[in-house]
């Protein structure tokens, strides 16, 4: 089989994961489109022989120009299928003319409440007015929202354990001591779905039980920034680093720590559950769908339902630190497998031949 891949800066990190184990399984052509070629950028095209395409900004009109244009190419490539991990407005626009067989990753069905990127959102309504039953969808709990919302079934490409950053800058694991703190650590650009101020609550409530941990937050403050600054400022066991993490940065992040809380209040699929699994890093999520698709309760991570359940859980781990070695082995021993692309591989070749009628 014939792929094409095109995936964008803001994919890179299953974009690679992906790609470097489908490169076993399919004759596969990746592009990447960003608007300038990083250093970043360059390891990943060197890496993966992928193609670079410099793209203008969303907002200039010259963009359908250069969309045209890489439309032409891709189809003069005869490829059974093309595969986009995203898609712009214009290539949304003009892709039926161009491309017969072709799938569009949605990474959110069900977009954030918050959301304000008008170009995001008219490209999304647009793909579900134009695209319907040419979507692909990167978990069971998205498939099962899409479904609901339009009767459709779209095709699973359900997103792998992420191991792009530990490719790229591997570090070994920190292995806690006897006696030593806790390192519990947040980790993403701080937007009001991740719900951070209910993780800043449960460590105030572990703080006045003069419990001794440590909880170190990364990722750029994105709202309330004076609010949360003075929240944390007052919490002598929260350690705040806003600012965007380089790719460079992510394994010393995740190696460093101990336990990984994401405490969103929205969520359908999630990045940094997957990056934390690489480095068999135990979680503590909310209690959601999105979450509990991937997360054995106590077994890979635990589950909360409120702030003082956030508390709970992490006073459990505190009291008991012996049970993040039993989580990190369990990760290590079964959850890799299950979620592996090499575990994937397989099911996602069968949606793509199903794509393109093979």
């Amino acid at each position: 089989m014939k792929l094409i891949f095109v995936t964008s800066e803001s994919m890179l990190d299953h974009s690679y994961t992906m790609i470097r184990e489908l490169r076993n399984h399919v004759e596969l052509t990746s592009y990447i489109i960003a608007k300038e070629k990083s250093e970043e950028l360059k390891d990943f095209c060197r890496d993966l022989n992928s193609v670079f395409v410099q793209r203008y900004s969303f907002k200039n009109p010259l963009s359908m120009l250069k969309e045209r244009k890489l439309f032409k190419e891709l189809k003069n490539k005869n490829a059974d299928l093309i595969w986009f991990d995203r898609t712009t407005f214009y290539q949304t626009l003009l892709l039926k003319n161009y491309l017969k067989n072709y799938l569009i990753n949605i990474h959110d069905v069900d977009l954030h409440p918050e959301e304000k990127d008008k170009h995001g959102i008219w490209t999304q309504k647009l793909i579900f007015k134009r695209h319907r039953n040419r979507i692909a969808v990167m978990s069971r709990t998205q498939a099962a929202i899409f479904e609901k919302l339009y009767g459709i079934k779209p095709f699973l490409l359900q997103l792998p354990i992420i191991d792009y950053y530990g490719v790229v800058t591997p570090l070994p694991k920190r292995e806690p001591k006897p006696g030593d703190k806790v390192k519990f650590f947040f980790f993403g650009s701080v937007l009001p779905y991740k719900g951070l101020e209910n993780l800043i609550e449960a460590a105030g409530i572990l703080s006045s039980k003069g419990a001794e941990f440590e909880l170190n937050i990364y990722g750029k403050l994105k709202y309330n920034e004076a609010e949360f600054t003075e929240r944390i400022s007052q919490n002598k066991n929260i350690t705040l680093v806003d600012k965007y993490v380089d790719y460079k940065e992510v394994s010393s992040v995740f190696s460093s720590n101990d336990v990984l809380v994401i405490p969103y209040i929205q969520v359908s699929q999630c990045g940094p559950l997957l990056i934390a699994y690489s480095y068999n890093t135990p979680v503590i999520c909310s209690d959601l769908d999105g979450f509990k698709e991937y997360v054995d309760e106590n077994k890979s991570g635990l589950l909360f339902s409120s702030s003082a359940g956030l508390a709970e859980m992490m006073e459990q781990i505190i009291k008991d630190p012996a049970q993040i070695g039993a989580m990190s082995a369990y990760i290590n021993k079964e959850i890799h497998d299950k979620f592996s692309m090499q575990s994937f591989a397989g099911s996602y070749v069968s949606e793509f031949k199903k794509a393109a009628g093979i």
